[in-house]
C-alpha cells in the first residue's frame, strides 16, 4: 500500500504536468523521487527553446500550513498544487550568476 503522503504527491505532480499541457509545454517527469526537480517543461520560443526545471509543491489547506517559498537549488521553479486542485505556477527566466553584470548576457 502507498503511502498517503506519497499519493497527494503524485496527484499534485499530475496536476502540474496537466497544467502545462494545456499551456502547450512539452513535459517530462522525474524518473527518480530524490533528485532535484519533479518536472521539465520544453516550449518553443521563437528561434530558441525555452526549458524549466520544476518542483511541485502540494499544500494542504486544511493543515494551516504555510507554503515552502524556496526551491532545492536557484535553478528550480517552484509550482504549488493546493488541495482543491488549484495550480500556480510563475516561470522566470534563469541567468547564471555570473551573466547577471554581463550587458548582453553572454
Amino acid at each position: 500500500m502507498t503511502a498517503r503522503h506519497l499519493t497527494k504527491g503524485r496527484w499534485a505532480e499530475l496536476l502540474a504536468q496537466a497544467h502545462f499541457l494545456q499551456r502547450g509545454w512539452t513535459v517530462f517527469g522525474a524518473v527518480h523521487h530524490f533528485g532535484m526537480a519533479d518536472l521539465v517543461v520544453l516550449k518553443n520560443a521563437g528561434v530558441r527553446l525555452e526549458m524549466h526545471a520544476v518542483e511541485v509543491k502540494y499544500h494542504d489547506l486544511n493543515s494551516g500550513k504555510q507554503r515552502h517559498r524556496t526551491a532545492k537549488s536557484d535553478r528550480v521553479q517552484l509550482c504549488h498544487v493546493s488541495s482543491d486542485g488549484t495550480v500556480s505556477c510563475e516561470l522566470t527566466a534563469y541567468k547564471p550568476r555570473d551573466q547577471k553584470d554581463s550587458p548582453d548576457g553572454c
